[in-house]
């Protein structure tokens, strides 16, 4: 897909995870929700 004319297209990606390593992903998306003004441009 191209960007044209300064649209922007988003592509999401589901991959499984080890167990042992989901504390990780939710202690960085609970940090990140504590500070929305880093995520503006998201």
């Amino acid at each position: 897909m191209t960007n044209i004319a300064g649209k922007a297209a988003a592509l999401n990606v589901v991959t499984p995870s080890k167990p042992r390593w989901t504390w990780a992903n939710n202690l960085v998306f609970m940090a990140a929700r504590g500070v929305p003004g880093q995520l503006v441009g998201l």
